[in-house]
């Protein structure tokens, strides 16, 4: 890999002013190709308010139309999600919004030891015969060809709402609502899941919905998706919203995290918050986090946070206890001069091994997988 130092123009002398940028900022303002008057003001001053036109991402007129149908018609709406930080966040994004607009909307969370990553044919069979009439997928659904094509040959329409990379053959759904569909037309191509089911819902709710900014942020940075442009408003207004935040489960988790409203930043949402959400698809099944977003009584909130808090707890022993022992076989069988790391253990915990992975990659520098048994 060659390494190629990144050049700029600095910024003209009056944008410094006008902006009050010390040298540091400008320079990485010009760095980041951030150099006018027009893009300086969005990045400062750019709220919901001037996000696009959800009607330009592809199919967008389509899935409401069909959406409105469900609920005009009294039709059972499933929402699948995924059980890590964002497919949580999106499934409640999506579930709330619904629910104001009176839908028969109900969500299932695949769980991660029993039903896998994304669309499962089993649990696709389950939602049609229990009477679902349209299933909507959040942060996923672009690998689910089969599982699509089987609910709609059983008169079950598909939305899919997803940002993962598509394959070679895409699934025959309904509509397909994607930030990064080839040839659309919305500006903005990094959105997580969460930021694709906030668009939606600006698209049904015909509003900006300012009051889902917090899902839509803590989705984006447990993601890892772009802060630039849109993803930079949502995270910002996102966070002034979560730190003013009414939602119990959110002011319940926020205080089990030793977290103060008003002075929460984007690194507590990405070390503290997101994590505790993950927690519970890594060791439970992640309807536990969504009931926890969406529950409006504070006591009930609080029991959840609580039993939340404990998984996490569990996850960072688990974490840490894989880890010693993937090191400990590292050194017994002098694998350090290893250009990769391949580690197994029948008894590893399923839920960290990707934390484990991180652990070791940041500690050895070397490409690594972490295996254990599945018992499926």
């Amino acid at each position: 890999m060659k390494w190629q130092e990144r050049t700029a123009d600095e910024l003209a002398p009056d944008l410094i002013e006008k902006y009050q940028l010390g040298p540091i900022a400008a320079k990485l303002f010009a760095l980041r190709g951030i150099n006018t008057d027009e893009k300086l003001d969005f990045w400062f001053n750019a709220t919901e308010e001037n996000l696009a036109d959800p009607a330009l991402m592809h199919d967008m007129d389509k899935a409401i139309n069909r959406i409105n149908q469900a609920i005009d018609s009294g039709e059972k709406i499933t929402i699948y999600g995924d059980y890590d930080a964002d497919g949580i966040t999106a499934t409640t994004i999506m579930t709330e919004t619904l629910s104001i607009l009176g839908a028969d909307v109900h969500y299932f969370i695949p769980n991660r030891f029993n039903d896998g990553y994304g669309p499962n044919m089993d649990r696709y069979q389950d939602i049609v015969a229990d009477g679902t009439r349209l299933i909507i997928t959040v942060d996923n659904g672009v690998t689910g060809v089969e599982e699509v094509k089987y609910a709609q040959e059983h008169n079950v329409d598909v939305i899919i709402t997803d940002h993962h990379t598509f394959q070679e053959k895409k699934p025959a759904a309904y509509a397909t609502v994607h930030c990064n569909y080839p040839g659309q037309k919305y500006p903005f191509d990094d959105y997580c899941g969460a930021g694709v089911a906030y668009t939606i819902c600006r698209g049904l709710m015909q509003d900006t919905m300012p009051e889902l900014l917090d899902l839509a942020m803590i989705g984006t940075i447990g993601d890892m998706v772009k802060v630039t442009g849109e993803g930079h408003i949502i995270v910002k207004r996102g966070l002034e919203m979560l730190n003013q935040t009414d939602r119990p489960g959110l002011r319940a988790l926020i205080k089990n995290a030793g977290l103060t409203l008003g002075s929460i930043n984007e690194t507590d949402v990405g070390f503290n918050i997101a994590p505790r959400l993950n927690a519970v698809g890594r060791l439970d099944n992640a309807n536990l986090a969504v009931e926890l977003l969406l529950s409006d009584d504070d006591l009930e909130a609080k029991k959840i946070a609580d039993k939340i808090e404990e998984l996490n707890n569990k996850r960072k022993e688990l974490t840490t206890e894989v880890y010693d022992k993937c090191m400990t076989l590292i050194h017994k069988n002098s694998w350090q001069k290893q250009n990769t790391l391949v580690l197994y253990d029948p008894e590893f915990h399923e839920g960290v091994l990707g934390l484990v992975a991180n652990k070791i990659v940041e500690k050895t520098h070397k490409p690594t997988i972490v295996l254990t048994k599945n018992d499926a």
